[in-house]
C-alpha cells in the first residue's frame, strides 16, 4: 500500500488559439513525492454547453513499479472526473476516466470527457478528478475551470399540422424509436478505445448558411394554439435536398433508420460515451455497424421528419447530453490535438 499523496499544483497556460471565444487550455503538472507524477491537459475555460476534455499521463518510478506490481499497460488507473459546483459542492456533471494510446509502456494514459448543460450557469467552479491505482487507496485533487457567459438565441417556431402532429405523436412507435436511440447514446465502448487516439473534427457539409445554431431557446407553437418550449440540440445547415453530408470525424455507424421524430437519421460513435447525429436526411449511404472515416459521405440532405424545410441538423452528444459541435472543430481539432501531440511525446 502506497502513502497518501501529497500534491504540489504547477500551472503553466499554453499559448492557444483563440477563436469564437474560445476557452483556455492548460497543463498541469501534479507531483507525488513517493513513485509517480501525474501532467494533464484540460480546458480550464468553456461556455455553457462545451464539453471538458483531460488527458493525464501518470508517469511511475521504477521502483514504484516493482513495488506495487503495476502493469506496464495502461490497464491500472480508474476513476472519474467532476465538475463542482463551488457554493453547494454538488456534482453538476461527471464522466468516467478511460485509458487510451500512449507511445511509453511506463506511462500510464487516460482521458476523460465532461458534458456541461447549456444552461450551465457562468461563474468558476472546481474540478475534481478521484481515481484509484491498481485497485488501491483512492486519491483526488481539484483544478480550477471557469464558465465563461454566452448568449443564446431565443425563438419562436410555428408548425403546420403536419409537425404539429409529428411533436404531439405519443404513439408507441414514436416512443421505441425514442428509446432505441437514448440506449444506443447512453452506451459508453471505453474497452475498445485503449488502443485508439483522438481524431480531428470537422463540419458535416460544406455551407455559409445556418439556420438554427446549438443552444437556441425555441417555443413550438402547435395549430391547435397550445405551445411548447425546448432546446435546440444541434445546428441547422440551411441547403437545399440532395446536399453532400460527410461523417464529422472517423467513427462506428450505431444507427441508420427512418425515424417518426428526425427522418432517415445516422448516428455515428467516434469515443466512448460520444456520438455525432445527422438528421431529416433525404437519403442514407452507410449501414449500421459500418466503420466511417472523417470525410466520408453518408448520405443526401433532405427535409424528412419534423422539418419546416430543407436543411441538415448536425448534433454531438456526450454522455447523452447534447454539446456545441462547434467546439470539436474550431477548438478540439485546432487547438487540443496540436497541444496533446506534444504532450504525449514530451
Amino acid at each position: 500500500m502506497y502513502k497518501k499523496a501529497r500534491f504540489i499544483f504547477i500551472l503553466i497556460t499554453f499559448s492557444s488559439l483563440r477563436f469564437l471565444s474560445l476557452p483556455v487550455f492548460a497543463i498541469t503538472a501534479i507531483c507525488q513525492a513517493k513513485g509517480y507524477e501525474i501532467s494533464l491537459v484540460y480546458n480550464k475555460e468553456l461556455q455553457s454547453g462545451d464539453p471538458i476534455f483531460i488527458l493525464a499521463q501518470y508517469n511511475f518510478s521504477s521502483n514504484f513499479l516493482s513495488n506495487t506490481n503495476i502493469p506496464s499497460i495502461p490497464k491500472c488507473i480508474e476513476g472519474k472526473g467532476e465538475l463542482i459546483d463551488k457554493e453547494s459542492q454538488k456534482q453538476i456533471r461527471m464522466g468516467n476516466l478511460f485509458a487510451v494510446k500512449t507511445p511509453n509502456s511506463k506511462i500510464c494514459t487516460v482521458a476523460c470527457m465532461i458534458p456541461t448543460s447549456a444552461y450551465l450557469e457562468p461563474k468558476d467552479y472546481d474540478l475534481k478528478v478521484t481515481y484509484t491505482i491498481n485497485g488501491k487507496k483512492e486519491s483526488s485533487f481539484i483544478l480550477p475551470i471557469t464558465c465563461n457567459y454566452k448568449d443564446f438565441i431565443q425563438e419562436d417556431i410555428p408548425l403546420d399540422a403536419k409537425n404539429t402532429g409529428i411533436k404531439q405523436d405519443s404513439s408507441s412507435t414514436r416512443m421505441a424509436q425514442i428509446k432505441k436511440l437514448n440506449t444506443v447514446l447512453g452506451t459508453a465502448d471505453f474497452d475498445s478505445y485503449k488502443k485508439s487516439t483522438f481524431s480531428s473534427f470537422s463540419e458535416p457539409l460544406v455551407c455559409n448558411r445556418r439556420t438554427s445554431f446549438f443552444g437556441d431557446r425555441r417555443k413550438f407553437i402547435y395549430t391547435d394554439g397550445k405551445s411548447s418550449t425546448g432546446l435546440h440540440y444541434g445546428i441547422d445547415y440551411g441547403v437545399k435536398t440532395g446536399t453532400d453530408v460527410h461523417a464529422c470525424s472517423k467513427g462506428k455507424v450505431v444507427l441508420a433508420e427512418n425515424r417518426i421524430s428526425t427522418g432517415y437519421s445516422i448516428c455515428i460513435e467516434h469515443m466512448p460515451g460520444l456520438y455525432s447525429l445527422y438528421y431529416h436526411l433525404d437519403s442514407m449511404a452507410v449501414k449500421t455497424g459500418e466503420k466511417v472515416k472523417e470525410g466520408q459521405f453518408i448520405g443526401k440532405s433532405g427535409c424528412t421528419g419534423l422539418a419546416t424545410g430543407p436543411h441538415l441538423h448536425w448534433e454531438i452528444r456526450l454522455n447523452m447530453e447534447a454539446v456545441n459541435p462547434d467546439w470539436f472543430v474550431q477548438y478540439f481539432t485546432k487547438t487540443f490535438l496540436q497541444e496533446t501531440e506534444t504532450f504525449l511525446h514530451q
